[in-house]
């Protein structure tokens, strides 16, 4: 109570006295510099000063000034002096006085009223405006609940504390809550609540209607924009669970494909040579054997490769690190490569002097493996596979792995590393579509970088780039 009494004193009667003395002052030096018929001139000096007083301070200070001014002009120019008492003739004059200055008091302090208001307005029209545009921009709740918080601090000059809902909650509009209760306020679109706020009030600042209607109309929009952002992201997950859904299904009918293939040729293998064991020679026995070996060595590099892709979804390969030379990785896999495919070419064009790598050496020869067997798939079995190498200024190594084959078409470089994709559909294409796929997830799980491109001779044939940065490249060979 103290406090209101306080403020009413310094924004209204303080500034009412100081114009009603201001009044004074300028009547006396009036008084002073033409005695005779002063009246005409202390009347326009008043009303002039009950005009700005009202323009300025608004329309209580104007009406407080105009009968103060009225009350002074009375006392100190209207005979008889020092008395509030006015003569018959003089009567008027006041009367007149009284009107005018409050009159003009009041269109002055309306006509300041109506500005503000005005202008109000438009400032918050325009905060509004430009809240709308950052909100519809806004991927989290976070983002847009921010928003909200700092528009109504600034324009509305109050404290604003919001406690967002995880997800949305159910809610019943069975009563209508404002700011001018003090409750807080639900956040909410139709039947979904999706937090409340709390609007307190700066010091010495009280909440109007307009001000009520204001936080109401900006909190529709929010709660809208939340409602969109949840349908958004809920379609979004939708989406995510029907393309995983695809993906399963398109694992399951390449691998349920994939499967049988190796399958059915062992089984015929096993059982041709179980029935026709003593008719059959030793070398189509053992033609048979080697049938039966080559396809439980094509399934168990399909489980394998199956594995490796789950755990790199699951993001559980860490590779072991150990300073190892790359040529010897190569050597090791051409090994292994050569029993699948002896007339395969290989050309390791690995300089003597490039320096060893902190790779892990098993995780390395499964990518270098696959590249050769992607070569040998799509190229030829007697395709010229060619390994070089390059170091760059900054330390950055290079190895580039390119094949005499038809090549890979540019709109296609991006999509063979992607799971389940294949060049054709031909029947060298088997496999379930994940060699690529691991291969480049393994090489960025070593911090380095898989890209395909044309060959950089210009010549016929696919190129792979693996780039790996300074921090695992040896400075010095040891």
């Amino acid at each position: 109570m103290l406090n209101k009494i306080s403020r009413f004193l310094w924004r209204k009667i303080i500034p009412s006295l100081a114009f009603s003395a201001l009044a004074l002052a300028g009547g006396s030096l009036i008084d002073w510099m033409t005695p005779a018929n002063i009246i005409t001139e202390v009347s326009l000096l008043f009303v002039t000063l009950n005009v700005i007083a009202a323009i300025r301070f608004g329309l209580v200070v104007g009406g407080i000034v105009a009968i103060t001014n009225s009350m002074v002009f009375n006392y100190f120019f209207i005979y008889p002096l020092y008395s509030l008492r006015a003569d018959p003739e003089s009567t008027a004059v006041v009367i007149g006085l009284i009107v005018s200055t409050l009159t003009c008091s009041l269109m002055a302090g309306r006509m300041t009223e109506v500005l503000k208001q005005n202008r109000r307005f438009i400032r918050r029209r325009n905060a509004l405006i430009d809240m709308m545009d950052e909100i519809s921009e806004a991927n989290t709740p976070q983002a847009i609940f921010k928003t909200l918080q700092q528009l109504l601090e600034q324009t509305v000059h109050c404290s604003v504390h919001i406690t967002p809902y995880p997800t949305p909650r159910k809610y019943k509009p069975s009563q209508h809550i404002t700011a001018l209760g003090g409750k807080p306020m639900p956040i909410a679109y139709g039947s979904s609540c999706f937090g409340v706020m709390k609007i307190t009030p700066n010091a010495g600042r009280v909440l109007t209607i307009e001000d009520d209607k204001f936080i109401e109309i900006c909190t529709q929009h929010c709660a809208q924009a939340l409602n969109r952002l949840s349908l958004r992201n809920e379609a979004t997950e939708n989406l995510i669970m029907s393309e995983k859904e695809a993906l399963r299904s398109t694992l399951l009918s390449s691998i349920s494909h994939d499967l049988k293939t190796p399958l059915a040729g062992i089984v015929g293998s096993l059982s041709t040579l179980q029935q026709l064991k003593d008719r059959l020679s030793e070398d189509d026995q053992n033609e048979l054997l080697k049938t039966a070996e080559d396809e439980a060595e094509r399934l168990n590099r399909l489980i394998d490769n199956v594995l490796a892709m789950t755990r790199l979804d699951a993001g559980v390969i860490l590779p072991k690190r150990s300073w190892t030379p790359v040529a010897e990785i190569i050597d090791d896999v051409k090994q292994r490569i050569h029993k699948r495919f002896p007339s395969l070419k290989i050309t390791c064009g690995i300089s003597p002097d490039f320096p060893r790598l902190s790779i892990e050496p098993t995780l390395f020869g499964q990518v270098l493996q696959n590249l050769f067997e992607n070569s040998a798939k799509y190229a030829s079995e007697a395709a010229h596979i060619t390994i070089a190498s390059k170091l760059a200024h900054n330390r950055t190594a290079t190895l580039i792995i390119m094949d005499d084959g038809p090549g890979i078409d540019a709109k296609n470089r991006k999509a063979i590393f992607e799971k389940y994709q294949r060049m054709d559909e031909g029947d060298r294409a088997y496999g379930a579509g994940l060699g690529l796929a691991i291969c480049r997830g393994i090489v960025e799980a070593h911090g380095a970088t898989l890209n395909a491109s044309k060959r950089p001779d210009d010549k016929k044939g696919a190129c792979f780039t693996i780039k790996i940065p300074r921090n695992y490249v040896e400075k010095s060979n040891t």
